[in-house]
């Protein structure tokens, strides 16, 4: 749940209601608080609640100055990494979100270990995704189709060949 300004997490009945009524029955949460987003996702699983299914990336993984705080992970150091992937892969997340603040080794590793646990990862880095270096990477998605970089045929092709999805972003 968002209001338009912060997280507004008690009225979640009223967001799922309203993705059913407008004929949404499958959702993406791109990042949340991990015991509440999948405490939703199970309970609609469960038919304890009525809502759409609901895929979950889980927390954001960024780096030491997250700038969402109360929905990330910091990363430090990339030993922090497989540890990392082995919880969220253990609390069944549907992929993970690679975040702005995170280095390009960084990134680098956390793609390899998700391969590795069969979890692709979706980058958010903002006005670098789509970049050309990022696609070189084996990500399976950039989080939101890039406003303010145009895309050239060069990376466009990279992404064509890699598998590299755009994603844009929904709310209600």
């Amino acid at each position: 749940g968002w209001d338009g300004k912060s997280p507004e997490l008690l009225g979640f009945r009223n967001y799922l209601h309203a993705y059913l009524f407008s004929g949404v029955t499958t959702i993406m949460d791109m990042g949340n608080i991990p015991p509440y987003i999948l405490q939703i996702r199970d309970a609609v699983k469960s038919g304890r609640i009525l809502g759409p299914q609901i895929y979950c990336v889980g927390p954001l993984i960024d780096g030491v100055d997250a700038q969402w705080p109360a929905f990330s992970v910091s990363i430090a150091s990339i030993r922090q990494i497989p540890g990392l992937v082995r919880r969220l892969k253990d609390r069944h997340v549907t992929f993970l979100k690679a975040y702005k603040g995170l280095s390009f080794r960084q990134l680098d590793q956390l793609v390899d270990d998700g391969k590795k646990s069969g979890l692709d990862v979706i980058v958010d880095q903002g006005f670098l995704n789509a970049s050309l270096d990022l696609c070189t990477l084996n990500i399976a998605a950039f989080a939101h189709v890039p406003g303010q970089r145009r895309i050239t045929d060069k990376t466009l092709d990279l992404m064509k060949r890699n598998g590299i999805r755009n994603m844009t972003t929904l709310s209600v």
